[in-house]
């Protein structure tokens, strides 16, 4: 949970920062709606002539992909003219050279982003790769975006990047004495409504788009938080089970359930604060690797590069966190404690440690329907493609409560489980059998160490099946995107939509002039505000209708008549039905256009808006494509189309692809993209490790007597070491069993779930063998985790821990 909250915290100072050193003194920026190009030029003037402004300083700020000897870099990609100097100081910017830059000129950069790329480096715009061999080196570009930086002549940027007479942001000096806030208010009053005024550290609306994959991270972090509710109810429950003779002897002499309550809680909350606190420290290193895979998303979309950020907000989040989960989940435990019967615990301490069989199955059936309940509120907010509001929340509910239960349930069965061994251990003889018939003397124990590995299991079990079927979903999808054409682009295709290295005109123009082209269909990608909040809008030439058709209609006719397409989340959103009008606000202002149909579209996570290309040039200017996608003509297959655009060298480094490598390509960033679960899914097994080594120490250290008798009656140390150790085996068997178990149920429940988490709806597929391969990982985790405690135990000192009570 610490990992994602620092990631978070990490995201939003990187981004900041940066926006802050772009600002320099100025306080307020300019922006228009959509993500690119959104200012007309027009607007510079309106900016300079209200009062209190004394330097307007119009800006072109996007994302390019350098390469070089030493690898590749995505840099912020400036163009900016001699009002520059209001902010920077003046450094002797001549107007006439600025007007003068041509097509293909190098930019400045900084030293940092030459050492980094080597000297052969270029830099890929909409229009062309240019040679940076020439560029001139600034010092001070190297303390902006940690060096990764490009910066143009204005005029030269706005044709480099396809904003001939438009603009991303106008940053806002003021005059001296000036009130920020009422500048700001004059400002709204005189430019036209589809623009904003920003505070200038206020991060761009891309930001947002580069952490997606936040909230799915915050949903896996509360089901960790579940899992650790349920570790610190086992250790709880443990300790008080061996504690039952001084609570009854603390009974039997006055002293209240609320005295015995508060102290347990007390020691509850205060384990938790402190697991918290190391979760916070183990938490940080664990958020480097998730930062990378971030970092790369918010670089796509921002040209910002993320660094590791802690704050005293993130860490003090961790250990009351783990305060309050731990003093939940342990009052249920404490509260049953409490209730001991005082007369005949102090007579017979080992008649409460038999458990009641008709209460047990009460549990489990409550347990049993929990889960059931849980899963069926999954599915039901799953549904339909989760078009109505109440569904995430609901679907998100249900998970944790069917991970919770289900786990839960693993407490009562795994005692079953031992019981049903016994009359086969009563035949054998060795470690093992003597370590089953032990644990059947002590369910409760046995039912809590298991948890402690079945908690994991299941979480490895459920990101295992999950991810891969949202993967392969989401390749299935964009087969029929792909429609048998040629894919052709100068960059990957996933989440590279903000990123200006775009195919140039004049490559889909020799494109078409190839043999055995029959069209180049270009697709366009662009963020603006509907019904006030950032949304994905697409277009693409003769776009296949290629999703499921959730209401309404979906056809390329609807489209070219002005309507648009809405995928589930955006309909969510707006509450929008086919047939429903939208605002969609463009760089000229507001327009409505209505609802054809609700599709499900996984793009951005459902919530993307679709309509033609000439739709979208009239609302936003023309547009770079993301990807050029060229059908073959008659008789020509895409293996041969491949070669024949291979063989023109129409630029270099042209992604080519026929449609299996365009969709192998997409499996493996799709993956690449997912990795911070993975990262997640190894420090479950950590967990694992960590609650059995605990729960095995604490055994240790309460079973000192009868491991005595055992060493006194002729057991050696390494043969007590071999009884830990198959004690530690029997439980990861049991546990790794009953996990992958759980796991089934809340497979189905993820998957639902993955309409609204993950924009794709996967399908559910049982597959029995799935996931043993992570029970044999977590039986030898345990395994290893025991060995320190059977080492403890093969020392020890059979005098001492005979007088042990």
């Amino acid at each position: 949970m610490s990992a994602v909250f620092v990631t978070q915290h990490s995201v939003t100072v990187s981004v900041a920062q940066v926006s802050r050193s772009l600002a320099g003194p100025t306080p307020l920026r300019v922006v228009g709606p959509s993500n690119r190009g959104g200012l007309e030029e027009s607007i510079v003037a309106k900016v300079r002539a209200v009062p209190g402004v004394k330097a307007a300083v119009p800006v072109v700020q996007t994302v390019a992909q350098a390469q070089g000897d030493r690898g590749k870099a995505l840099v912020l990609a400036l163009g900016v003219d001699c009002s520059i100097e209001s902010i920077v100081g003046r450094f002797g910017c001549a107007p006439d050279a600025i007007a003068a830059a041509r097509p293909g000129e190098a930019p400045a950069i900084s030293p940092t982003l030459r050492t980094l790329l080597g000297a052969r480096a270029t830099l890929r715009t909409d229009l062309d790769v240019i040679p940076l061999a020439k560029a001139q080196h600034l010092d001070p570009l190297s303390r902006l975006n940690r060096g990764r930086v490009a910066v143009f002549p204005l005029p030269q940027a706005q044709r480099e990047f396809e904003r001939v007479g438009r603009l991303d942001a106008i940053y806002v000096d003021p005059v001296p004495g000036t009130n920020v806030g009422a500048l700001r208010d004059r400002l709204r009053a005189a430019l036209p409504q589809q623009d904003q005024v920003l505070r200038s550290d206020e991060p761009p609306a891309a930001a947002k788009d580069g952490t997606l994959l936040i909230p799915l991270l915050g949903l896996i972090a509360m089901m960790a938080l579940g899992i650790a509710g349920l570790l610190v109810f086992n250790v709880v429950s443990l300790t008080l089970a061996e504690r039952r003779r001084e609570l009854a002897i603390a009974g039997a002499l006055g002293s209240s359930d609320r005295l015995l309550v508060s102290g347990a809680l007390f020691e509850s909350v205060l384990i938790g604060g402190v697991g918290g606190v190391a979760g916070v420290v183990a938490g940080i290193p664990l958020a480097a690797p998730v930062i990378g895979a971030i970092s790369k998303q918010v670089a796509m979309f921002t040209g910002v590069h993320v660094h590791l950020a802690a704050s005293l907000s993130t860490v003090w989040i961790g250990p009351v966190a783990g305060a309050v989960n731990a003093g939940v989940a342990a009052l249920p435990a404490i509260r049953r404690a409490t209730r001991v019967d005082v007369v005949r615990e102090l007579h017979a301490r080992t008649v409460a440690d038999a458990p009641n069989g008709t209460r047990q199955a009460r549990i489990l059936v409550v347990l049993l329907a929990l889960t059931t309940l849980g899963v069926t509120a999954a599915l039901a907010g799953g549904r339909h493609y989760a078009t109505s509001a109440w569904q995430p929340p609901v679907g998100v509910i249900g998970l944790l409560v069917a991970v919770t239960a289900s786990l839960a349930a693993t407490i009562v069965l795994a005692p079953l489980i031992v019981q049903a061994l016994v009359p086969w251990a009563r035949t054998r003889g060795g470690a093992v059998a003597v370590a089953i018939r032990q644990l059947a003397a002590q369910p409760r124990r046995a039912g809590i160490a298991a948890a402690a590995v079945a908690g994991p299991v299941a979480f490895a079990g459920i990101l295992a099946a999950s991810i891969p079927a949202i993967n392969d979903q989401t390749t299935r999808l964009f087969d029929r995107v792909v429609d048998g054409r040629v894919f052709v682009s100068t960059q990957d295709f996933n989440n590279t939509a903000e990123l200006d290295s775009k195919a140039s005109p004049l490559i889909r123009q020799r494109l078409a002039q190839l043999p055995g082209v029959a069209s180049v269909d270009a697709q366009m990608f662009i963020t603006a505000p509907v019904n006030g909040s950032r949304t994905a809008v697409t277009a693409m030439d003769n776009d296949p209708v290629a999703y499921h058709v959730i209401e309404g209609t979906a056809t390329r006719a609807v489209l070219q008549r002005g309507d648009v397409l809405i995928g589930p989340a955006l309909a969510r959103r707006t509450h929008a039905h086919a047939g429903s009008t939208l605002t969609v606000v463009g760089i000229y202002g507001p327009t409505r256009v209505r609802v054809a149909g609700i599709w499900g579209d996984p793009n951005t996570v459902g919530a993307a808006m679709t309509m033609s290309v000439p739709h979208l040039v009239s609302l936003f200017g023309r547009q770079p494509p993301e990807a050029l996608f060229v059908r073959p003509a008659n008789g020509v297959s895409a293996e041969q189309l491949v070669q024949t655009i291979t063989a023109a060298h129409l630029q270099p480094g042209l992604q080519v692809l026929t449609p299996s490598q365009f969709l192998a390509s997409l499996s493996r960033s799709v993956r690449a993209m997912l990795q911070p679960f993975w990262t997640l899914q190894r420090a479950s097994l950590i967990v694992a490790l960590m609650g059995t080594l605990s729960t095995l120490l604490l055994v240790g250290v309460q079973r000192r007597q009868e491991l005595g008798v055992l060493a006194a009656v002729g057991l050696s140390p390494r043969a007590l070491a071999r009884l830990t150790l198959a004690d530690a085996a029997i439980v990861g068997v049991i546990g790794g069993v009953l996990g992958l178990a759980a796991a089934l149920p809340n497979r189905l429940a993820m998957m639902s779930d993955a309409v609204f988490v993950a924009g794709s709806a996967a399908k559910f597929h049982l597959d029995a063998l799935a996931g043993w391969h992570y029970v044999l990982l977590a039986i030898g985790v345990v395994v290893v985790g025991a060995a320190w405690p059977a080492w403890r135990t093969s020392r020890l000192q059979v005098v001492e821990a005979l007088r042990a009570e």
